[in-house]
């Protein structure tokens, strides 16, 4: 292609990999990961690193969707790195973690055969616990996951792998930090919610710098989130 263009390649996928992403092969048989990917699409993939024998990228255009392929319920997916699988129907997600587990137990396992696996209903809303990154500058405090493949912090106000009330403390949490003159002290925060929801803790991650002063004060300020 021209200078500064980018480097396209037709792939099919076939299976999802360690690390969520999707990967398949081109025409000419070279291995792509493709993020964000599903297995069964053909797509028009955007390298971003090659090596002898295998490559990384986006996907750029679909040109055959999946049949496995669905509309993701979150609107950061296209480019917040919490998650990778939104647009994979749950039941293949299932199978294709299956098959990943049994090929690590492989040459553990003696000839046995592991148990069914059990799985969290429904396929949303079931995460408890979420580490969240802070960028604080300028009067203002970012709080979410990084953009993938970066440390850009996406602006996080709502996560559909969290359930409701999850969401509302962690929503509450969110405005009470971003308007106190400590977050600029935060590197992050990690919020856990026990089973059922009944009970949250804040766990929080400074700068260096940052002290049982600064903790005491903010902690204060989030208690009856």
């Amino acid at each position: 292609g021209a200078p500064g263009s980018p480097t396209l390649a037709e792939v099919t996928l076939e299976r999802l990999a360690w690390g969520g992403r999707a990967v398949g092969k081109t025409p000419e048989g070279k291995v792509i990961f493709v993020a964000k990917a599903v297995p069964g699409d053909k797509v028009l993939a955007r390298l971003e690193r090659q090596k002898s024998h295998y490559g990384e990228g986006r996907v750029h255009a679909v040109l055959s969707p999946s049949a496995d392929r669905v509309e993701s319920r979150c609107k950061f997916f296209s480019h917040c790195g919490g998650c990778q699988w939104l647009s994979v129907a749950g039941a293949r997600q299932r199978s294709e973690k299956e098959t990943m587990l049994r090929w690590a137990l492989r040459d553990h396992l003696g000839g046995l055969e592991p148990e069914p696996l059990s799985y969290a209903e429904p396929d949303l809303g079931y995460r408890h616990r979420g580490d969240f990154h802070l960028h604080a500058t300028g009067g203002t405090a970012l709080l979410g996951f990084y953009q993938d493949s970066t440390h850009k912090v996406v602006n996080l106000d709502i996560c559909p792998l969290f359930s409701r009330r999850f969401n509302e403390v962690y929503a509450e949490v969110r405005r009470r930090i971003r308007v106190h003159p400590t977050a600029v002290r935060l590197a992050g925060l990690t919020l856990a919610a026990s089973e059922g929801d009944g009970a949250f803790a804040a766990h929080l991650h400074f700068l260096r710098g940052g002290g049982p002063v600064e903790a005491h004060d903010l902690l204060g300020a989030l208690e009856g989130s």
